[in-house]
């Protein structure tokens, strides 16, 4: 018998979304597979008989709900309630059947359980659990481990569990072949009877209908007996399989005592289903019994036939079974039918005609059992494909989730090559603010450089300017001295008064030798060419303001000067001064510039 190493808390995830039951509202389905409402109401709203250009919205489900849908799994049709999916039947079992962890406080889910502590531990306390008590061993919870997880667990035999284990799974095959049989037997017989019912359905049709029905009801209590029979032992053959070593998880054996006494075969029990395994294909499940020459009701159901159970299990009530009846001749059923009599028929055709029509009605009692038959083996083969299919399923989900792991074990690696490249970036980082104060470094010390080179230059410059000052002021006083041999032209004079205008008018003149100076319009006018030395002074005596004084030649400026640049004061002088070669007619005057006009005393000499 093929076993599956899956974990089951497969059974607790749907096979749709692949997403726990818990908080989903798991329904059941009348298939008796469980789908969580999301994807139930997924599958309605995908099944609605709309036009491709409807908008679905909620209401369009409440006017447009589909009849019916196929299972996701088995692909049985399924009908819709009238108050949709949401009216299904919850699957109670499936939506309690959940622990959380009780290390943390998150509520989160437990996924394993520690044998030496007793927690139920969920993802992230697991990879902790690991880390920290590396010698504790932890199994992953499912079902069997949650029901199991506080009970001191003690091992049974292993032969024993092995032997029991293999009685059970002959039982199985042998009831499996029995049901084939009898059914074959079944409808060998229903041919049997109809055959020899054909010879005289005018007058026997009421027998052969009370007969059909009799056939029928030890048909159907048989099948029913058999059903339970099987149901009973795939029970014990389950609870036996979770005892071995197959069953438990991780290799150990799994079972209590109160387990192992319900679980395992008695003596008796092992003895009935070795002999049922010894019986095999040589039972007969189902014995016709006939008579020919009856000739009233009794002898009409004599000879149409009457169905008995040839099965009597070891240990039952022997009065809850029909007794085995052994056929009244030995002579195949196709001769018995030809050498029926029909010479001696009853004389109270009433009493025929009301025996021909429970005939009739066991006929028709037959024939729905062996379509209920039918539907039922047919349902089996379903169960069978769905188990293997179910198996295949789980076998994926345990591929994922090893995917998983390896997934989680390459972001725990990756988590640590980052942790090391935040490491190598903060060193890049102090080595570029390093970098950079060594730049700025270099780039004042390459200021510095510049200001020198620009310092030298400027130190050239002056030594020129110097030289060429130097020799303006040996010409100028080679020429003053030329000027004071020769000719000198000279004048002084003072304003002693304020004045707000910007031409200085100098009121009184005490010298002017050679006539060169205009009192009334303050020009000077060169009289003759050569080397002129100008100087005026002015101060302010009222309050402190800043002035400024002027010497414009030919409506340009010659000379300039201000009278402080800092703080001004009362008392402070301003004085400018000009030595130029001058030309014959050229045209000297002074001018004085102030932001705010202030009464000012010039002095000119």
């Amino acid at each position: 018998m093929a076993s599956s190493n899956v974990p089951d808390d497969v059974a607790f995830i749907c096979s749709v979304c692949l997403e726990p039951y818990k908080g989903r509202n798991p329904k059941l389905l009348p298939c008796f597979h469980t789908l969580c409402l999301p994807c139930l109401k997924d599958l309605e709203k995908h099944h609605m008989e709309l036009s491709p250009d409807t908008t679905v919205s909620e209401e369009d489900i409440e006017e447009n709900r589909p009849l019916t849908f196929p299972c996701p799994t088995c692909r049985a049709v399924i009908k819709v309630p009238a108050g949709g999916v949401t009216q299904f039947q919850t699957n109670f079992y499936l939506n309690k059947n959940t622990v959380t962890c009780n290390i943390c406080d998150r509520g989160e889910d437990a996924v394993s359980t520690c044998t030496e502590c007793g927690d139920n531990l969920c993802v992230t306390c697991q990879r902790y659990h690991n880390k920290f008590l590396s010698n504790h061993q932890v199994q992953p919870l499912n079902f069997n481990s949650m029901q199991a997880s506080k009970v001191n667990i003690q091992p049974v035999k292993e032969g024993t569990i092995a032997e029991q284990l293999a009685v059970l799974e002959a039982a199985l095959v042998t009831m499996r072949e029995e049901e084939d049989t009898m059914q074959w037997e079944r409808q060998a017989m229903a041919d049997v009877i109809s055959s020899r019912a054909d010879t005289v359905r005018a007058l026997v049709t009421q027998a052969e209908e009370r007969s059909q029905r009799l056939l029928a009801e030890i048909a159907e209590r048989l099948d029913k007996q058999i059903q339970e029979k099987i149901i009973t032992v795939r029970d014990r053959h389950c609870r036996i399989w979770q005892l071995s070593s197959q069953g438990g998880t991780k290799g150990e054996l799994t079972s209590v005592p109160s387990l192992e006494q319900t679980a395992l075969l008695t003596d008796d029990d092992v003895q009935m289903y070795k002999q049922q395994c010894s019986r095999g294909r040589q039972l007969q499940t189902l014995l016709h019994q006939f008579d020919d020459s009856a000739i009233n009701m009794q002898v009409i159901e004599a000879y149409i036939g009457t169905a008995s159970s040839g099965i009597q299990y070891t240990g039952e009530d022997s009065s809850s079974l029909l007794s085995a009846v052994t056929c009244s001749e030995t002579r195949p059923l196709e001769k018995q039918v030809s050498d029926t009599p029909l010479t001696s028929l009853p004389s109270d055709m009433t009493k025929v005609t009301r025996d021909i029509a429970d005939i009739k009605d066991k006929l028709a009692a037959l024939e729905t059992v062996t379509s209920r038959l039918d539907k039922q083996q047919r349902a089996v083969l379903q169960l069978e494909d769905l188990k293997e299919e179910n198996s295949n399923l789980q076998s994926q989900v345990v591929s994922l989730r090893e995917a998983d792991s390896r997934m989680q074990e390459n972001m725990d690696t990756l988590e640590l090559n980052v942790e090391e490249i935040r490491g190598d970036f903060s060193t890049l980082q102090k080595d570029i603010t390093n970098m950079e104060h060594e730049f700025q470094a270099m780039k004042s010390i390459n200021l510095l450089q510049n200001d020198v080179d620009s310092s030298q230059q400027e130190s050239l410059l002056i030594e020129t300017e110097t030289k060429k000052l130097q020799d303006a002021a040996e010409e100028l006083s080679k020429g003053f001295n030329t000027f004071k041999a020769s000719n000198m032209v000279a004048f002084n004079a003072r304003l002693h008064k304020d004045s707000l205008a910007q031409e200085v008018i100098l009121s009184k003149v005490d010298c002017n030798v050679g006539q060169a100076y205009d009192d009334t319009t303050g020009i000077f006018t060169v009289p003759v060419t050569g080397i002129y030395f100008f100087m005026a002074r002015a101060m302010a005596v009222d309050e402190p303001r800043d002035f400024y004084l002027d010497i414009i030649v030919d409506d340009e400026r010659a000379a300039e000067s201000g009278s402080c640049d800092g703080e001004p004061f009362r008392g402070m002088t301003c004085t400018v001064h000009l030595v130029q070669k001058l030309i014959q007619g050229q045209k000297y005057e002074m001018i004085q510039q102030s932001d705010k006009q202030s009464p000012r005393r010039t002095e000119r000499d």
